[in-house]
């Protein structure tokens, strides 16, 4: 196995950039403890599968804005703490605080909350779009 690494670094770097190019969720997931750790706010250890099952138990389509409804890229994937890091009561890097989002979205967000309200509207209309499917 050395060896074949050692002879293929380039294909491996490469095999290894395209993955993260079409999976970005664990990188912002990896992205967001570091900021999360940089606030001084709560983490748990998860990998993206936990918020995958987080998620669809809610309801909430990953590649979909939660906010929005826009379709989500890898290109323009974003990650959104719902209570933002810096709050003072914020839950911290969990996966029940995490909202697939474009980058866009993210940023003009930037450390606000969203509104309550929004949030359930939302949900409610993720299930609606979930029942009209079935």
């Amino acid at each position: 196995m050395r060896k074949y690494k050692a002879e293929h670094t380039e294909e491996i770097a490469y095999q290894h950039k395209r993955y993260r190019e079409l999976n970005p969720l664990p990188g912002r997931i990896v992205d967001g403890r570091r900021r999360a750790k940089k606030f001084g706010a709560p983490t748990v250890e998860f990998k993206a599968k936990d918020v995958y099952e987080y998620w669809s138990s809610a309801g909430i389509d990953p590649w979909s804005s939660a906010y929005s409804g826009t379709p989500l890229t890898p290109e323009n994937y974003g990650l959104d703490h719902i209570i933002p890091l810096s709050a003072e009561d914020t839950p911290g890097h969990v996966p029940w605080n995490l909202a697939p989002c474009s980058q866009s979205e993210n940023k003009r967000k930037h450390n606000r909350r969203v509104l309550p309200f929004r949030l359930l509207a939302l949900l409610a209309l993720n299930e609606k779009k979930k029942n009209a499917k079935d």
